[in-house]
């Protein structure tokens, strides 16, 4: 790959294409661009493996209209002529590492995305985007210390450039397993009937007639219209109010404090108008226990908040929600269920139906620069040391 005036030329294996790179700052592209970028997203070669919701100008609006407010934004774009070709999202804001609040560039709307992989029509751009981008960064960006992404998938087509990146320029790319996401696909399955074996059944059976002894059971997955959907953010609410998170730490959740509040009811409200949020329910008397919600995006769900009434925190009763919405998902016509971030342990309810997993990775790497290199030093070298010793 060469650089000719600012245009990257391709390999020549492909079809020959000249993609002008650029960085567009501020939060106005969400709004500004929408239209080459989901056009983009339709054309990336990573669909429809993975998700493409939290790469979309629809949810980093929303995002950093009401929670980053206090982000930089640097939105980096390959192009040829008015088309896009490939984008990275990408902004600068303060984070606590250890006792320290340091800036750093990462990838817009951070902590709140989930899966996260760089669209773009083929690899080579997306190669030459990071590329472009990183080196941008390292020049024309002042203020960050650290560069982290988190989310993107083990081995998958970001991990891979950002790691072939950091080798040419001989980075050391720390890279950290964050997380284990079961994804069911029905297109996978001989029936439309979700796998359960003899020890799910049992636990499932369990289950179901522990709640039955607190009152009448009813589940359902209801996907949101202007209609009903306050309704359905109400009850959520309600089950939020009542989880650890209303009890010890409401600004986990996205119903019971601002901005994360205001968020989520204009997250709710713009995807209701097209169908492409819902919620399973788990009621008993008529009173919500259970809520697992998230998009919809064609037709893969993707699961974004889970929460249950502390109370009967001994009841599995994310595991009967789960199974419910399992069965609903051929008739609404989801085919896949995805748990989107899943759990750092493998544990997620959704791997007990022997889905495929797929692994996503926190990679950090250090400006090199002085203040860089102490960073890393005290992050991979002193601090496991001392905590070695603190366990010795």
């Amino acid at each position: 790959m060469e650089e000719r005036d600012g245009l990257f030329c391709l390999d020549p294996h492909l079809p020959p294409e000249k993609v002008q790179l650029t960085c567009l700052q501020g939060p106005e592209p969400f709004t500004e661009q929408a239209h080459p970028w989901n056009e983009l997203l339709l054309a990336s070669d990573t669909r429809p493996e993975f998700p493409g919701y939290f790469a979309s100008p629809e949810w980093l609006r929303i995002w950093a209209k009401h929670i980053g407010t206090q982000a930089t934004f640097y939105t980096f774009v390959a192009k040829e002529e008015e088309r896009w070709m490939g984008v990275l999202p990408m902004m600068v804001v303060q984070t606590k590492l250890g006792r320290m609040q340091l800036p750093m560039l990462t990838l817009s709307s951070w902590p709140e995305l989930d899966t996260f992989e760089l669209p773009a029509v083929n690899q080579e751009v997306r190669q030459a985007l990071l590329d472009y981008a990183m080196d941008f960064a390292a020049k024309e960006i002042k203020d960050w210390s650290l560069m982290t992404m988190r989310e993107i998938s083990q081995d998958g087509p970001t991990h891979l450039a950002l790691q072939n990146y950091c080798e040419r320029k001989r980075l050391h790319l720390f890279e950290d397993q964050r997380a284990k996401t079961p994804v069911f696909d029905f297109a996978k399955l001989a029936s439309t009937e979700p796998p359960r074996n003899k020890k799910l059944r049992y636990r499932l059976k369990k289950a179901r007639s522990l709640v039955t002894e607190l009152g009448e059971m009813e589940g359902v997955f209801e996907i949101a219209t202007p209609e009903n959907y306050q309704r359905i953010m109400a009850e959520c609410t309600e089950v939020e109010r009542h989880s650890w998170k209303g009890q010890t730490q409401p600004d986990a959740g996205f119903m019971l404090t601002e901005p994360k509040r205001s968020f989520a009811n204009e997250l709710w409200q713009t995807l209701a108008e097209r169908s492409a949020i819902g919620s399973g329910i788990l009621r008993v008397d008529g009173k919500p226990l259970t809520i697992h919600w998230g998009m919809i995006e064609e037709s893969r769900f993707l699961g974004y908040q889970m929460c249950f009434v502390q109370e009967h925190s001994r009841v599995s009763l994310g595991a009967i929600i789960l199974d419910d919405m399992l069965e609903a998902c051929p008739s609404l016509g989801i085919h896949i269920f995805d748990a989107s971030r899943g759990s750092t342990d493998g544990k997620h309810i959704l791997h007990r139906y022997q889905c495929p997993m797929r692994y996503q990775m926190l990679t950090t790497f250090y400006r090199p620069t002085f203040k860089g290199r102490a960073l890393r030093l005290a992050r991979e070298v002193v601090a496991p040391t001392l905590s070695k010793l603190k366990k010795g």
